[in-house]
């Protein structure tokens, strides 16, 4: 019974080491600590304030310079008949150039879209739309910045300039 019991827990022991968990740590981004950023255009304090907490600008003796643009674009999908809209989107595109800060060549010039929709509650002022309106602004940014931060891990080894071959 314990033999088989210590088989049992060694099988799944063993087929449980190649899961990887969906939560992708940034903690190898090569901007950590090492970039200036420069945030202009929509919701630029929430953009900010998402980028500095996750890689920790560094004021001092950093490598790279960050300039981010921001725009939202808010868009009615389902109006009715008395032409108020029920459900809205709302697109993020936000442009990433990575510059080095000395000779300032330019490394990536990256654009991402998001998305994401939510419904109105209700036809007069509803606190729920406005909370729903701000969480969806905030998801949409951070998995922006996150897809930026992904394709930044998977091509830190090409980071070169531009203009280099």
């Amino acid at each position: 019974m314990i033999k088989s019991l210590f088989y049992i827990s060694l099988f799944f022991l063993l087929n449980c080491s190649g899961y990887e968990f969906v939560y992708k740590d940034f903690k190898s981004n090569p901007l950590i600590n090492n970039v200036e950023t420069r945030v202009v255009g929509d919701n630029k304090i929430y953009l900010t304030s998402y980028i500095r907490e996750s890689i920790s600008e560094n004021k001092k003796d950093n490598e790279y310079i960050l300039d981010i643009k921001s725009k939202k674009i808010s868009e009615n999908l389902i109006i009715q008949s008395d032409q108020t809209a029920t459900e809205i989107q709302i697109i993020h595109n936000i442009n990433y150039k990575l510059y080095k800060k000395i000779g300032g060549c330019l490394i990536f010039d990256k654009k991402f879209r998001t998305k994401s929709t939510y419904k109105i509650k209700s036809s007069g002022y509803n606190f729920g739309t406005d909370t729903a309106k701000k969480q969806t602004t905030e998801n949409n940014i951070s998995n922006n910045i996150n897809d930026f931060f992904t394709f930044i891990n998977n091509n830190y080894k090409n980071i070169k300039c531009v203009n280099d071959s």
